[in-house]
């Protein structure tokens, strides 16, 4: 195929299964090099009426998840140590929304989650994932737990079963509890 080969010519030629660059062999998956390369959707937003979102790797890791449904429920993949990174932004004020592990009867997060008392804006309070581990849902209410606009979380796979988990919530009504509880 000459150097002027056109787009069908290209799509058309075998791929071969491992590639060099610089000397180096190239492992990564076809998935782990367009997630990689494809800047047009790092901001992946989910409508209302989704009800569920289960993010993947794929689909969400590197991105910013933007949530326009107040009662959604989203699941995380699995923890297993990929070092991937969730981010997950409120773009509506949640009514009774929930973001839990995979594993519910394993995996828990680790870290704690900023939270300003929107009632005066002065009071902040870091409301910390249990010690143990055990907590594996964050529970939003748009008030006591949080979930207002502009509420956002990180989430790192930093090992099986664990979740690193940070982010800053704005909650209200004189009641602000945790957000974490344990579905186990």
């Amino acid at each position: 195929m000459g150097a002027n080969a056109t787009n069908a010519e290209i799509v058309q030629l075998d791929v071969v299964s491992t590639m060099k660059l610089a000397g180096t062999e190239v492992t990564a998956t076809a998935d782990e090099l367009n997630a990689a390369a494809d800047r047009s959707t790092k901001v992946v937003t989910i409508a209302d009426g989704t009800n569920t979102l289960s993010l993947t790797q794929y689909l969400h890791a590197g991105r910013i998840t933007y949530v326009l449904d107040a009662t959604l429920a989203i699941t995380l993949p699995e923890a297993t140590g990929t070092g991937d990174v969730y981010t997950v932004v409120q773009g509506i004020t949640a009514t009774g929304s929930t973001i839990v592990t995979a594993d519910t009867s394993n995996a828990g997060f680790r870290g704690m989650l900023m939270a300003l008392d929107g009632d005066d804006e002065a009071t902040l309070t870091s409301w910390p994932a249990a010690v143990a581990g055990t907590d594996d849902t964050i529970t939003l209410n748009g008030v006591a737990t949080g979930g207002k606009i502009g509420d956002h979380f990180t989430f790192v796979d930093v090992a099986t079963d664990k979740w690193l988990v940070g982010g800053q919530i704005t909650e209200s009504g004189g009641s602000e509890a945790t957000p974490f509880s344990s579905a186990a």
